[in-house]
């Protein structure tokens, strides 16, 4: 499919039915991407909205050790039950986006179907 000019991105993007994340500690470095991209959601450790963005996923904190990178809390985030079932609930699979990532990671997004 060849995409001529931005209205052709744009269109592109808003008939996406593949669920997209963002995946880091905050969702600072896309913010405004769920606008443009249909399924697109964030997964984040900080929550900067206060629970009051529909896009965005905050799990409940559970017990770890004192993060040295943002890879660490991207490999939190995706070994964390809620995220688990959060992708699972919206069909499993999908995209993933990383500011940051680690083999860890990688091998992390792919046992939970993320490309």
């Amino acid at each position: 499919m060849k995409l001529n000019g931005i209205s052709d991105i744009r269109r592109f993007f808003q008939r996406n039915e593949t669920p997209i994340y963002f995946i880091s500690a905050t969702n600072f470095n896309l913010l405004g991407a769920d606008e443009w991209v249909k399924s697109f959601k964030f997964i984040n450790y900080l929550d900067c909205f206060d629970g009051q963005h529909p896009n965005v996923l905050v799990p409940i904190e559970t017990p770890h050790d004192i993060f040295e990178s943002i890879e660490e809390i991207n490999n939190y985030l995706l070994e964390h039950k809620e995220v688990a079932d959060y992708i699972a609930q919206r069909g499993g699979g999908g995209k993933v986006l990383f500011l940051m990532f680690d083999g860890e990671t990688e091998a992390l997004a792919e046992e939970l179907g993320l490309e």
